[in-house]
């Protein structure tokens, strides 16, 4: 604070509005210096730049009655396919330990829970798709989609479809939900804590009825590849390797 005293004067006497983290501390230069605070300041525990940003740029723009807009977009939004292929390295290391653990476990040479198996192949890669698709979907911010993300997989049970739709719930709520925190005036650490805990409690009950129906269409998805791939129709391989090759030049 001592060495910020004579920008925090200048600030007081000029009457520029002050916002910032730090409870504690924004509360004594208050009562020391006379600064103006302004929107949800204080508060620097469990908070992301990005939340702190966009906090200090509402509460400034407020301040000096000008307009600010923080759902803004990020961009060119990747696809399903961009995300699964980011996918990819998980897809096979999850298949080949799968594939490991039942071949140690018919050996008799397994020294790994049941548990571990069941995991693997119930959750591992739902949640995957579920991070990936929420950070790449809203970068900006950062570890708090993550989070949110993450809890929110945990109902997505063999589904693939259900994790990238939690992902894509958590990242599509995250901008709006930070907006109107910023909006009641809520402080940054509770902010945080709503994005990236509640946020992702509450996509998990959202979409906790439609899993059942996910989990069928993920295993008519999968069922369909495994017939295309074991030969029983004739032709079906070449047919999947010219879309394939095809794809890119559409």
């Amino acid at each position: 604070m001592d060495l910020h005293a004579s920008t925090l004067r200048a600030a007081a006497a000029t009457k520029i509005p002050v916002t910032g983290s730090g409870g504690t501390s924004l509360s004594a230069a208050s009562s020391r210096f006379g600064i103006q605070l302004v929107g949800n300041a204080g508060g620097s525990v469990a908070t992301t730049s990005y939340t702190r940003a966009v906090s200090y740029t509402y509460a400034l723009a407020t301040a000096w009655m000008k307009k600010y807009h923080a759902l803004s977009s990020t961009g060119q939004k990747p696809q399903v396919t961009s995300v699964l292929c980011a996918c990819l390295p998980a897809f096979w290391a999850v298949a080949l330990t799968c594939r490991v653990l039942k071949l140690l476990m018919r050996s008799n040479l397994n020294w790994w829970p049941e548990s571990c198996l069941f995991l693997l192949q119930t959750h591992a890669l739902p949640t995957v798709c579920s991070v990936i698709t929420a950070t790449s979907l809203a970068p900006q911010h950062g570890s708090t989609v993550l989070m949110s993300s993450a809890i929110a997989s945990i109902v997505c049970e063999k589904s693939i479809l259900g994790g990238l739709l939690a992902g894509y719930l958590v990242a599509f709520s995250a901008t709006y939900v930070l907006h109107r925190c910023i909006l009641l005036n809520i402080p940054a650490t509770m902010t945080n804590m709503i994005l990236a805990g509640g946020m992702g409690s509450a996509v998990a009950l959202l979409i906790a009825p439609s899993i059942s129906y996910l989990q069928l269409i993920t295993g008519y998805i999968r069922q369909a590849i495994h017939l295309c791939m074991s030969g029983t129709i004739q032709g079906v391989g070449g047919v999947i390797g010219a879309l394939f090759l095809g794809a890119p030049l559409v």
